[in-house]
């Protein structure tokens, strides 16, 4: 494991970093509290109980989608947010899928489908049954739910664009926690920053902070239904 501690404080500059070493940066987290970005030499492949959930970090991990569903995600920054031993409850899956090989598998299942938007898939580890959903935790969040298997791998699709007729709701004296990007050029105002992270394309942008100090402005993908899940 590679750290580069205190230069590297949001997800698209460690992703950058991580880019640059090709093969050798399988995956890669960021603690965004220290600063903090470490490039690993093993994704979870096979290794889902070595994942630890910790407040203020997150882990990223490279995957390869084959075939035309690649270029729904080709922008973007990552293609599906993963969190292990959540899911929806089960009679939101419209289609359920078995002996699905792989996670990847189940996620290209998810961008492949036609017959709804799939907003979420889940994966189950030990089963290889892939779920398929036109929901996820913001368009029903009250059946979002955590369980006792962390084989089970809740999967929501960031390839769809946000939903940007919904209201930004302002917080006094806070700011994104998990910081994915910083933009420091052409931002003059709160007004500037929010349209900026409205109409951000490598990412979902959720949730922003505006310094007017320095003229900084803070995108991040989490919002209050990510932002707080283990």
């Amino acid at each position: 494991m590679v750290s580069n501690p205190g230069s590297l404080g949001n997800t698209l500059e460690c992703q950058e970093y991580c880019q640059r070493d090709g093969l050798d940066c399988p995956a890669f987290s960021v603690n965004y509290q220290n600063m903090r970005c470490d490039k690993l030499d093993r994704n979870s492949q096979g290794r889902t109980q070595d994942l630890i959930p910790r407040d203020g970090e997150n882990y990223f991990e490279k995957i390869c989608l084959r075939g035309p569903v690649a270029t729904a995600c080709k922008d973007r920054a990552w293609a599906f947010e993963r969190v292990l031993g959540h899911e929806l409850e089960a009679q939101l899956y419209d289609r359920a899928v078995p002996f699905v090989q792989s996670r990847r598998d189940c996620e290209e299942l998810c961008l492949e489908e036609r017959s709804f938007v799939c907003r979420s898939a889940l994966y189950n580890d030990d089963t290889t049954e892939c779920k398929l959903s036109r929901e996820d935790r913001r368009t029903l969040p009250s059946f979002y739910r955590r369980t006792n298997n962390m084989k089970v791998n809740y999967l929501e699709n960031q390839c769809l664009p946000v939903l940007t007729s919904c209201p930004y709701e302002e917080t006094t004296d806070s700011y994104p926690t998990y910081t994915d990007h910083i933009q420091m050029v052409g931002i003059t105002s709160n007004e500037v920053c929010e349209q900026f992270c409205t109409q951000y394309r490598s990412f979902n942008c959720r949730s922003y902070a505006y310094y007017s100090s320095n003229g900084q402005c803070f995108l991040s993908g989490d919002d209050r239904a990510s932002g707080g899940s283990g």
